[in-house]
């Protein structure tokens, strides 16, 4: 699950020309976004999922998921006062969390959704006027319902919806990014659980959920995935990010007082376990993974940066941190 409570927080991260240990790197906040939950009926819970877009003159947004729908924010004009410029109705009905999910393709941002109601499916947005105009609602595509989660892989220009057992994942050619076309279903045959995705190149890495386990796939042949190893954990299965090598795997387990994992790969027939790490309340949610730093969001302990190029990391032995965004009850 994803939600950031009462609150939005935007952040500019400076993790370029790193030389570790000499620069200690962190967050600046430069803008927060009060009173996010008055547009919500659940006041416990104001915010769900956030993902970026820069249009064609460098403009960066933020895409926000609330109860009604998605803000989109122009962080970039001035980042000091993030300035709400477009609000995109969508599905309200039956999710207490409000989950929301974001990808981008080129410029369109796709929406998928937990709720029922109003443009049920997967939402389609033309960002291309921005900054001069406002975005474009296009078409819903509604050969799915409901979905907690997305990828889209821009190299071979695919989007991988998640859905419920037997036919786990939605998989959607962008060819006419404007009119998704739908290509396979990702069919399990033993009742496994899907709940992220991650794609490179003929790979597909899945968090199994409460499967307990991550799957590697050769996607190779979009219409038959063939499993290559699974790799077993203790916990939920929640989330998996690859390093920019393609060499490590990033997971989290969404369990408390399990930690986040980096796994070797290089070899699928033997996968190690080579560095942990778990921030101060012992509750990972999510790893995004950008030029090898690993950015791992906590339930209220905020953000935390990690060093992969040192991930013989365990606990607070030997953790190479980075930075952190700290923000008392705060909950990413």
């Amino acid at each position: 699950m994803k939600y950031l409570k009462n609150s939005i927080l935007w952040v500019i991260i400076l993790v370029t020309n790193i030389s570790w240990p000499a620069v200690n790197y962190n967050f600046d906040l430069v803008s927060h976004v009060e009173d996010i939950t008055q547009y919500n009926s659940n006041s416990d819970f104001g915010i769900s999922d956030v993902w970026g877009y820069t249009d064609e003159t460098g403009i960066e947004y933020a895409i926000v998921g609330y109860r009604y729908g998605t803000f989109i924010y122009d962080v970039s004009t001035d980042p000091g006062n993030s300035n709400l410029i477009y609000d995109i109705s969508g599905p309200s009905g039956s999710d207490y969390y409000y989950h929301r999910d974001y990808k981008t393709y080129g410029d369109y941002l796709y929406i998928v959704n937990e709720m029922y109601g109003i443009d049920q499916g997967v939402q389609i947005i033309d960002l291309s006027p921005l900054p001069e105009s406002t975005p474009i609602k296009l078409d819903t595509y509604t050969g799915i319902d409901q979905s907690h989660n997305l990828w889209v892989d821009e190299e071979n220009g695919y989007a991988f919806i998640e859905k419920s057992y037997p036919n786990n994942i939605h998989i959607l050619d962008l060819t006419n990014p404007a009119v998704p076309l739908h290509v396979s279903d990702f069919m399990y045959d033993d009742g496994i659980d899907c709940h992220d995705i991650f794609t490179k190149g003929d790979y597909a890495y899945i968090a199994e959920g409460w499967s307990y386990q991550y799957g590697i796939y050769d996607i190779s042949d979009i219409t038959d995935p063939v499993r290559l190893a699974t790799i077993p954990v203790y916990g939920y299965a929640h989330n998996v990010w690859l390093n920019t090598a393609g060499t490590h795997l990033i997971t989290t387990e969404e369990t408390v007082g399990i930690t986040v994992k980096i796994w070797d790969i290089q070899d699928l027939g033997n996968i190690n376990l080579v560095g942990e790490y778990l921030g101060e309340n012992n509750l990972a949610h999510n790893v995004h993974v950008k030029n090898d730093f690993v950015y791992i969001s906590h339930y209220t302990t905020g953000i935390k940066i990690i060093d992969i190029f040192n991930f013989m990391f365990y606990y607070n032995d030997r953790i190479f941190k980075i930075g952190q965004l700290q923000h008392n009850e705060e909950q990413f």
